[in-house]
């Protein structure tokens, strides 16, 4: 072989030598750049986005249905079962009207508190949203919320604030009324803890 055709052969290996590294650092490159802060910030935000939205709420915050309620409300004021019965019996539909409602929740590795109660002015009467987040000591903190979301909470909006939470802690008061006969009574948890009624001469607290 000349020596012009050996130096044809080594320019070409060394043409294609190098067009292959060239190809393979480029299609490596792609996947080896290193986001900048802000966008590591931007995806940690949508990825978290991502999850929350997907996350199912949680079903332990469901009242327990009036039927049952009765019930539990028999066993505990005994005395006046025969009440409770002869309103039931009267084809009267008992009426329930929730009073005030505190949730607990925790929620990436983070504890909230949603309160709701009835709050009372000259004018009139509203329901109140006030939401907490507890501090490192488990001291509530109110959280500022839009204001259309503080005066009488949709159950849209509840659900809004428990979405992808654990429910941890419920409490609920209560308002009956069946015939006439008006009983309060609170449950924690699904349990009825306390209960108060003149009109059937019941006043009940869990030890």
């Amino acid at each position: 072989m000349s020596d012009k055709n050996k130096m044809v052969l080594f320019s070409s290996f060394i043409l294609l030598a190098l067009t292959f590294v060239f190809f393979t650092q480029k299609g490596n490159g792609v996947t080896q750049v290193n986001p900048t802060k802000s966008e590591q910030s931007t995806l940690s935000v949508a990825t978290s986005a991502k999850t929350e939205k997907l996350s199912p709420l949680p079903n332990s915050s469901e009242p327990k249905k009036v039927e049952a309620v009765i019930k539990e409300l028999e066993l505990i004021c005994k005395n006046s079962k025969s009440k409770l019965r002869g309103a039931l019996s009267s084809g009267a539909k008992p009426v329930t009207e929730q009073l005030a409602k505190n949730l607990h929740y925790k929620r990436g590795g983070e504890i909230f508190r949603l309160r709701v109660f009835t709050k009372d002015t000259p004018e009139n009467s509203y329901k109140k949203l006030i939401f907490y987040k507890e501090d490192a000591d488990g001291f509530a903190q109110i959280q500022e919320i839009p204001k259309e979301d503080q005066r009488n909470p949709s159950t849209e909006t509840i659900k809004k604030y428990l979405s992808g939470g654990e429910i941890i802690y419920d409490e609920r008061d209560t308002r009956l009324g069946i015939d006439g006969v008006e009983v309060n009574y609170t449950q924690v948890n699904g349990e009825i803890v306390k209960v108060t009624s003149g009109a059937l001469n019941c006043h009940y607290d869990k030890p």
